[in-house]
C-alpha cells in the first residue's frame, strides 16, 4: 500500500492536476475532497481527451 499518496482536490484547475502528474512521473491522481474522502480520479487519459499532449 502507498503511504504517500499524491492527491488533489476538487479546486484544482486542469493545468495544476497536468503539472502535478508531469511533475511526479503520474498516470493519474484520485480526488479527494476536505474529509479525504475520494471523490474522483483523473487520468492521463481523461487529460488527453480534454486535449492534453503529454510527448
Amino acid at each position: 500500500m502507498t503511504q504517500n499518496l499524491v492527491t488533489c482536490n476538487p479546486s484544482y484547475t486542469v493545468l495544476g492536476i497536468v503539472k502535478l502528474m508531469t511533475n511526479k512521473h503520474l498516470r493519474g491522481v484520485p480526488v479527494v475532497n476536505a474529509r479525504n474522502e475520494l471523490v474522483g480520479l483523473v487520468t492521463d487519459f481523461d487529460l488527453a481527451l480534454f486535449g492534453w499532449d503529454f510527448k
